[in-house]
């Protein structure tokens, strides 16, 4: 009986063995080459500065910098940033992402000789390091641009963008929400196009229905092309709360708005708000299948 034991023990330890030899040897390098160096989502507690660099006033982007004085996230603020995106730019000596970041908008021509470059710190820490490297790194390419060097804080940001937050942590996540749902938006292929014409007017009675139907329709549109059968509430795939209802992204549905996916349909509640006055519609499976007020 005691044998029998021993041989049972024995064979689980060498079971799960060969599962965590597995796991180490193939299932996570699989999973790291499918997960690019800027797929993640920001871990705050590690958050030193942000430096905005916005250049010709074409391309916008965010250098979260930690502890280490190193680059560990990037903030996209418009799409032509997005050539940056999973560049593995991240997480390498200071000098060496600044290296890479300037070569590559110099290969898809959005940084010249002539370009004039706007650096944005959001605080001090390690801006000094930061402004000499990336002077370093501009001479390495021979380029003589005209900087022009600013101070801005979160809540400014925040604000410039129509996100949520009170904390330094909630605008920095919702910072990062923003980027995410952009990048998600350019590679899912939604664009202003989907969007009805000239609806960047103020919300209100007569075009409300028109700017939900908008974040509704780009719902739809990304379960099509994604064939996705059934997405759950709160999913980090699509952000509802990201979604911009309007050609200038000015409004976004609230935090009540939520969404979800059963057979191919979408269900969802949005929720706009213009100062204090809510607009709500609730969809039940089509956007023809609709009532005023909520779900």
């Amino acid at each position: 009986m005691n044998e029998n034991k021993l041989l049972f023990i024995l064979e689980i330890v060498l079971i799960v063995g060969g599962l965590l030899f597995f796991t180490f040897k193939e299932a996570i390098p699989e999973y790291k080459s499918n997960y690019g160096s800027s797929d993640k989502f920001i871990n705050t507690t590690k958050y030193k500065n942000l430096i905005e660099i916005n250049i010709d006033d074409k391309v916008d982007f965010g250098l979260v910098i930690n502890e280490d004085n190193k680059i560990y996230d990037i903030l996209f603020f418009d799409k032509t940033s997005i050539c940056l995106y999973n560049q593995n730019i991240e997480n390498k000596e200071l000098d060496k992402s600044l290296d890479s970041i300037i070569s590559i908008l110099i290969e898809n021509n959005y940084l010249k000789n002539n370009s004039n470059i706007t650096i944005t710190r959001y605080n001090d820490n390690y801006y000094k390091e930061f402004i000499n490297k990336f002077s370093s790194s501009s001479s390495k390419y021979k380029l003589n641009n005209n900087v022009n060097e600013l101070t801005n804080s979160l809540e400014s940001k925040r604000n410039d963008l129509g996100l949520a937050g009170k904390t330094d942590t909630e605008i920095i996540q919702n910072l990062d929400y923003y980027s995410k749902q952009l990048v998600s938006n350019v590679k899912n292929n939604i664009s202003k196009e989907e969007e009805s014409t000239d609806t960047s007017v103020v919300l209100s009675n007569s075009n409300s229905r028109t700017l939900s139907d908008n974040v509704y329709k780009k719902i739809e549109n990304y379960i099509i092309k994604n064939n996705i059968s059934n997405l759950e509430k709160d999913n980090d795939k699509l952000i509802i709360t990201m979604i911009s209802a309007d050609s200038s992204n000015k409004y976004y549905p609230t935090s009540n708005s939520w969404y979800y996916a059963k057979n191919k349909k979408v269900y969802a509640f949005i929720e706009l708000n213009e100062n204090g006055n809510y607009y709500r519609y609730c969809y039940n499976g089509s956007i023809d299948d609709i009532k005023e007020g909520t779900c």
